[in-house]
């Protein structure tokens, strides 16, 4: 027999004034919460994917982004789309002659022998280790309709 799931708790206004939450920490100030899930979204080729490249780098970087505060740490970036070349072409652009040992590419496209399956228990296992085994700050899965079949 299966156990029964209660239903969710719902909340006044009232209510919710008074709780008591922890104080927001950014990762962008006032555009992307630390420990938060963000989608970009948009049409295809509007720019998703070199807007992703410039989060990622400043926070690699710990240089502003779109004029906002960034806290610097480890950014992990994961194309399944772009060729690892094409990513390098990109990254170059952004950064110029400059390195950014905290910005990560881990190229799942399929052209280094990698991929990722979010829909794949062996795939999202090897996620979760390259998060354990990074600790980024910010991963972005560009785009995210590559990863599942």
């Amino acid at each position: 027999m299966t156990a029964q799931i209660p239903a969710l708790t719902g909340y006044t206004l009232a209510e919710l004034r008074a709780l008591e939450f922890p104080a927001h920490s950014w990762i962008i100030e006032g555009l992307i919460p630390a420990g938060s899930l963000t989608l970009l979204v948009g049409r295809p080729k509007a720019g998703k994917s070199l807007l992703a490249i410039d989060l990622l780098a400043s926070v690699a970087t710990g240089a502003d982004f779109l004029g906002r505060p960034v806290e610097a740490g480890k950014a992990v970036y994961l194309p399944a789309e772009d060729s690892p070349a094409l990513v390098r072409e990109r990254l170059e652009a952004r950064l110029g002659q400059g390195d950014a040992p905290d910005l990560i590419v881990c190229p799942c496209d399929g052209s280094l022998d990698q991929w990722l399956r979010l829909d794949d228990p062996a795939s999202f296992t090897a996620l979760a280790r390259t998060i354990g085994r990074y600790a980024p700050a910010v991963l972005a899965l560009d785009p995210l309709r590559e990863l599942h079949y």
